[in-house]
């Protein structure tokens, strides 16, 4: 979660759900999943080789931030760019 927050905002939110029951997995990424005949997701393949039962996957999938239009024009941070508040009118 440092990736998207604080060290210190990531931290509460790793314990806020791990505290909830949640598994937070960390340092591999899913290369697979297996369906029942259904199409249902039932299992979900880890690059590590591991493989977690699942009832449901939610899949977040990101992109980068096109900064260099903006260099020397804005402030980057976190290989984006600084939130800014405009108005234009």
């Amino acid at each position: 979660m440092t990736r998207l927050f604080t060290a210190g905002i990531a931290h509460f939110y790793e314990g806020y759900y791990t505290n909830k029951g949640i598994k937070i997995v960390k340092g591999t990424v899913a290369v697979g999943f297996d369906a029942d005949a259904n199409g249902d997701v039932t299992k979900v393949k880890l690059k590590n080789g591991s493989v977690l039962d699942a009832d449901i996957v939610i899949v977040g999938v990101g992109g980068r931030p096109l900064t260099g239009l903006f260099k020397g024009q804005v402030d980057e941070e976190k290989g984006g760019l600084k939130s800014v508040s405009a108005f234009f009118i």
